[in-house]
């Protein structure tokens, strides 16, 4: 698709729309291919350059119906560290002995750069229903690069559990959530949150 729509406008895209053109235009069929050129080419005219990102979204939505993913993250206030949007406060704050939930949020067609901090568990205290304080990421040793998006699934065959250092925690988690899959007869992932003792 990049060579097309370089062939099109007789110009080379920016590196960024380029990135943006291989992570989202490229599973679309020919037919799909045909249309979002003939949108694009509505939106953007040849005589005005290379469309941008925001042009290309609004063609490729225009074609599969659908909006592109966009990905979104917070940026700490006091100290600028990148961390999961769903996390209760700034990691980096809270290992310094600081409490910091004053955030701004990114928005990217990109997914968040490598160094954007993110947990498995994104709560701070947590009880389980057996009155215990389970271990928090914020707490635990082991947490740096320790993000899995398979954490806690039970449907899943994981071939590094037995070298990975959140292990305990998922065997947890998975256990939780298959009772909770055989009660209700659907997939879920995630534990119901209680609150702190």
């Amino acid at each position: 698709m990049i060579e097309r729509i370089e062939a099109y406008y007789g110009k080379e895209l920016g590196s960024e729309e380029k990135r943006w053109a291989e992570q989202n235009l490229g599973g679309l069929t020919g037919d799909c291919q045909d249309k979002f050129m003939d949108t694009i080419g509505n939106i953007c005219k040849k005589g005005k350059g290379c469309p941008d990102i925001s042009s290309m979204s609004k063609a490729l939505q225009a074609v599969t119906g659908k909006a592109p993913r966009v990905y979104f993250w917070s940026v700490c206030l006091e100290c600028g560290t990148g961390y999961d949007y769903r996390l209760e406060m700034c990691p980096k704050c809270y290992e310094k002995g600081l409490k910091c939930t004053d955030k701004e949020v990114k928005v990217s067609d990109f997914p968040p750069p490598m160094n954007v901090i993110r947990y498995n568990k994104t709560f701070l205290k947590y009880t389980n229903e057996n009155g215990q304080r389970e271990m928090s990421c914020y707490n635990c040793e082991g947490r740096e690069f320790s993000y899995c998006s398979n954490f806690g699934n039970p449907n899943w065959d994981c071939r590094d559990y037995r070298n990975c250092k959140c292990n305990a925690c998922c065997s947890m988690e998975r256990r939780a959530n298959s009772k909770l899959k055989e009660q209700k007869g659907e997939k879920h992932y995630a534990v119901p949150l209680r609150p702190a003792g």
